[in-house]
């Protein structure tokens, strides 16, 4: 049998609302007991069951400090990467870093992160992917001139496929001043891969 720690041993007893015993609601006689000998019998103090009798909470919450950004936001932050990616640029972990800390301060929220980068930690970023499991790293890969000129029709029509429903998403399909052009004359023809986020099972990663 594994050892159970006592914030284990807390849990499994409240999710099994086995404190409710202390009250005297059971219908068994012998499940009926008093504070005294449930902290006894389950290890759990009898200032945390006298409290969580009083409030009629039995459900264990999560140890630790709260989210810096909360899970919605995180869940937000998350399907950003995704977009990104769907799109053809895929965030990388300076990126994701950035994008954190930028987000952390305008949501007002008190963070930890660096300052003077103005980035979040290395220690976040790994807590995070760990937390969402559907995003890993990967190295994305490079294109050459050479590969570039060998589109095809197919390539050709799924790029204009995604770029329709993308203007149609964001309603600018008559909206053609909310569309800049960029200039392409600081692209690189042959770049160097890095490694960038991307969800997990998918294949077009660049």
């Amino acid at each position: 049998m594994p050892i159970l720690t006592k914030s284990r041993y807390w849990t499994r007893c409240l999710e099994r609302r086995k404190l409710k015993n202390c009250n005297g609601r059971s219908t068994k006689w012998w499940w009926r007991m008093t504070i005294y000998r449930a902290s006894f019998i389950y290890h759990i103090p009898r200032k945390t069951l006298e409290r969580r009798l009083k409030q009629n909470n039995y459900i264990k919450g999560p140890m630790g400090p709260s989210l810096t950004l909360g899970t919605e936001n995180e869940k937000r932050l998350s399907k950003h990467i995704k977009d990104m990616q769907l799109r053809g640029f895929p965030l990388t972990i300076d990126d994701l870093r950035t994008i954190s800390f930028k987000f952390a301060e305008q949501l007002g929220n008190k963070h930890r992160f660096n300052i003077e980068p103005e980035k979040a930690g290395y220690d976040w970023m790994h807590m995070f992917l760990k937390r969402n499991s559907d995003i890993s790293l990967r190295k994305s890969e490079g294109v050459s001139y050479a590969r570039s000129q060998g589109m095809n029709k197919a390539e050709v029509d799924a790029y204009f496929e995604m770029l329709e429903r993308i203007l149609s998403d964001n309603d600018l399909i008559n909206k053609l001043g909310h569309i800049y052009n960029m200039d392409e004359s600081g692209l690189q023809l042959n770049n160097r891969p890095g490694h960038v986020l991307a969800e997990k099972g998918s294949k077009a990663y660049r």
